[in-house]
């Protein structure tokens, strides 16, 4: 027996028989006795002993300026995301949803506060929405008459 079996014998906890997979343990009534052998287990399994260590002192690590930090932490510009759009190619789009950025080139007057909103609420959450980044699979049959 390997890992938990052994783990649970070697505790002592009592009256412990394994039947198969199965491990029924008898009546622990020293709860508080149980909880520290457990904790005293995995520490002593995790924990690191003091092992020497390469050291990295007096190694010269390049570091943002500041302006640089603020202007990768600065909220999008609408102009920023505009040239974005921009750039790219009228026919490209970026998922199965039929919107190419040709769409978003059209209707940039009336879609630009709705997509401002989108970037800003990125920025501030970090959270992609699900519905951005789910994937679909369609597995069409091939035949004389589709």
């Amino acid at each position: 027996m390997d890992g938990f079996g052994d783990f649970i014998l070697n505790m002592e906890l009592g009256d412990v028989s394994t039947a198969g997979n199965k491990f029924t343990c008898g009546r622990l009534e020293k709860v508080q006795e149980v909880k520290a052998k457990i904790k005293n287990h995995f520490e002593l399994r995790f924990s690191e002993s003091n092992h020497l260590r390469s050291m990295l002192e007096g190694v010269g690590f390049r570091q943002l300026s500041l302006e640089d930090k603020a202007f990768l932490e600065a909220p999008f510009a609408l102009e920023e995301v505009k040239e974005v759009i921009w750039s790219g190619d009228k026919d490209k789009s970026s998922g199965l949803d039929d919107f190419n950025l040709g769409f978003f080139k059209v209707c940039w007057n009336f879609l630009k506060e709705y997509i401002a909103r989108f970037a800003n609420e990125f920025h501030d959450c970090g959270i992609v929405p699900k519905a951005i980044t789910a994937s679909f699979l369609s597995l069409v049959p091939k035949g004389d008459n589709p």
